[in-house]
């Protein structure tokens, strides 16, 4: 039997959609620039948006979904020894942290402009020859925004 969600299950809820989105736009752009992690922020709420008009999509249809969704957001891959670094960041030991969950506040108050130009999809272009080539769904597919070393592309139909 299903019960009631009380206002404190609520709060709760909403502090971990909060922690997971700021984690997400820490992981992802840790050694970019700041105007990355507001990228990143856009590209999650376009996201969100997409999903809210659709109602249902395969990256899942809410920001935990959105961030936690295998394959999206590569600082949540359980294969990485930097989700133990993504456990235990918080806002007295790392500024960085702080600062994207303020952001993380203001986006889920509504208080964000897209700064990726409807982009959905992003990757991080390769920095050095030797390192991994552009993922397979770049092939034909012009960056909408560059963004420190992030392309952003508009992918909306392979959603």
């Amino acid at each position: 039997m299903l019960q009631e969600v009380d206002a404190e299950d609520t709060e709760y809820y909403a502090n971990v959609e909060l922690e997971v989105l700021a984690k997400t736009i820490w992981g992802e752009t840790v050694g970019e620039p700041w105007e990355s992690s507001v990228a990143v922020a856009s590209l999650i709420m376009n996201r969100f948006h997409i999903a809210e008009k659709r109602q249902q999509i395969w990256w899942g249809n809410n920001i935990l979904k959105i961030c936690q969704t295998p394959y999206q957001f590569g600082c949540w891959s359980r294969n990485k020894v930097f989700i133990q670094e993504m456990r235990s960041v918080n806002t007295k030991d790392d500024e960085r942290y702080a600062a994207c969950l303020v952001l993380a506040k203001g986006v889920i108050a509504g208080g964000l402009v897209d700064t990726v130009e409807g982009s959905t999809h992003f990757c991080k272009r390769p920095t050095h020859p030797a390192w991994v080539t552009y993922p397979y769904w770049t092939k034909a597919v012009t960056p909408t925004i560059t963004v420190g070393n992030l392309n952003f592309y508009k992918l909306e139909n392979r959603g």
